[in-house]
Parts: structure tokens; sequence; C-alpha cells
């Protein structure tokens, strides 16, 4: 018995949903990898990550009222920052 099952069995309510055929087969492939063929758990996982998403979009909405979007050049500046070489550090000699 899969673990997702027995930690959802219970809660779960059964829907019927229409998906292009090439994005079932993607479904039941990971279904099959992680799951072992439970396309429900594979479901759930979607769901899951979906869940994430949303949690960290409430994070930037939070942070958007603490802090007002950047200007372009302050983005400009970052991402110069970031794309500017890593200075090298001195090994000791042996």
């Amino acid at each position: 018995m899969c673990t997702t099952m027995a930690k959802r069995a219970g809660t779960t309510v059964k829907v019927s949903i229409s998906i292009d055929k090439a994005d079932l087969a993607i479904l039941r492939k990971r279904a099959d990898k992680a799951f072992d063929g439970n396309v429900s758990a594979a479901v759930a996982e979607l769901v899951a990550i979906a869940r994430e998403q949303q949690g960290r979009q409430a994070v930037l909405d939070w942070l958007a009222e603490v802090h007002p979007p950047s200007t372009k050049a302050e983005l400009d500046a970052i991402r110069a920052e970031w794309a500017a070489p890593r200075p090298r550090r001195r090994t000791k000699a042996a």
C-alpha cells in the first residue's frame, strides 16, 4: 500500500477530468515512477506543488506591502552585481 493513500484515506473525493493524451501520458509516467502507478497520488503531488506556489505568492505579496517594487535602475544594479565575477580565494602554499 502506498503511504500517500494511507495518509489520505477517508478524505478523498472522486472527480472526473478531461486532459490532453500527452499530459495523461506524462501523469501516468510520473505515477509509475514515484507512486507504483497510483495516478491519484501523482495528482495529489501536483496539488501540493500548487499549494507551495500559492504560499510563495502570498509571501511575495506580503513583501510587496513592506517594500515597494524596485525601480528598473535598482534591478539593473542588482543584476550587475550578480553577474560580476566572484573574487578568487587565495590558497595557502603547501
